[in-house]
C-alpha cells in the first residue's frame, strides 16, 4: 500500500515572521509566541500544533459519527498542551488535553460516546506524538449550543 503523502513550504517573512503554504493551497502568516518576542494576534507553531491535533479528533469524531449514525447537534473542543523542559535543556509538550464539548439528540449519547472513543483511535495526528493526550468530553443530550 502506497503511504499517503502531505506537505507544506514555509518562507521566512522577516524579524519572527514567517508564511506556511500547504500543498492543499492554503496560506498562513505565523509568528514567534508574543511572550517571546513574536508578533501578537498571529498564529503560532505551538498553537498550530494543538489545533492540528483538536482539529484531527474533530474530524476524525465526525465520520465515525456520521458512520454510526449518532445526531450532532453541536461540537466544540478546547485543545491545551502543558510544555516541560527536558533534563538536557530542550523543552516539549508533555500532555495534551482536549476537552470537546458535545451536544447530541437525547438518542444518540451513546452512539456519540462511540465515537469520540473511535475517533480517538483514527486520529492520526496524536496516534503520531510521543506526548500523553488525554480527552475529557462532556457529551449531552440537547440542541445546538456552546
Amino acid at each position: 500500500m502506497k503511504p499517503d503523502r502531505y506537505g507544506c513550504e514555509v518562507a521566512w517573512r522577516g524579524g519572527l515572521l514567517g508564511e506556511a503554504v500547504t500543498d492543499n493551497g492554503v496560506q498562513v502568516e505565523y509568528s514567534t509566541p508574543p511572550e517571546y518576542g513574536g508578533k501578537p494576534r498571529m498564529l503560532t507553531p505551538e498553537e498550530t500544533f494543538l489545533a492540528s491535533i483538536d482539529m484531527c479528533l474533530h474530524m476524525a469524531f465526525q465520520t465515525a459519527a456520521q458512520a454510526l449514525g449518532a445526531d450532532v447537534t453541536s461540537y466544540r473542543c478546547r485543545a491545551e498542551g502543558f510544555v516541560e523542559p527536558t533534563e538536557d535543556g530542550r523543552r516539549y509538550f508533555s500532555r495534551i488535553v482536549l476537552r470537546p464539548r458535545i451536544t447530541v439528540a437525547a438518542e444518540s449519547i451513546q452512539k456519540a460516546a462511540k465515537a469520540l472513543k473511535l475517533a480517538e483511535k483514527m486520529c492520526l495526528v496524536s496516534n503520531s506524538l510521543r506526548s500523553e493526550v488525554s480527552l475529557e468530553p462532556h457529551i449531552a443530550a440537547g440542541r445546538s449550543g456552546t
